[in-house]
């Protein structure tokens, strides 16, 4: 994936074609890794078999928005842990926790009201 400290960017691909710039939380679920991209602002799955990177969530652009997949924006996510089929996103820059479901790729906010 990375070659050294500063060969860096944002490029889905293989191997030494990859590109992440400061990834910083990772989880691992039914086989595939789960990056949080903090500086490309994305959450990306890495596929140790095929040695894949691929954007599950985020365009790249610092933001707040749920959706799925690329509709979603996040600013520095820091962090992730998957837990009962989904994914907790410390979405650092935006103060949140964000959710998104494993199988659909679907982000939302975490309501932390009435605790």
């Amino acid at each position: 994936m990375g070659l050294d400290l500063f060969v860096f960017g944002d490029t889905d691909d293989v191997n030494h074609n990859v590109r992440l710039q400061h990834p910083i939380g990772l989880d691992c679920f039914d086989g595939v890794l789960y990056v949080a991209d903090t500086y490309n602002h994305k959450i990306k799955r890495v596929l140790p078999a095929t040695r894949g990177s691929f954007t599950m969530s985020g365009t790249g652009e610092p933001g707040l928005r749920d959706g799925a997949g690329n509709q979603a924006l996040f600013s520095k996510p820091s962090g992730v842990s998957i837990a009962n089929g989904k994914m907790y996103i410390a979405d650092t820059n935006n103060h949140l926790i964000r959710l998104a479901g494993m199988e659909t790729a679907e982000v939302s906010t975490l309501e932390l009201t009435g605790i």
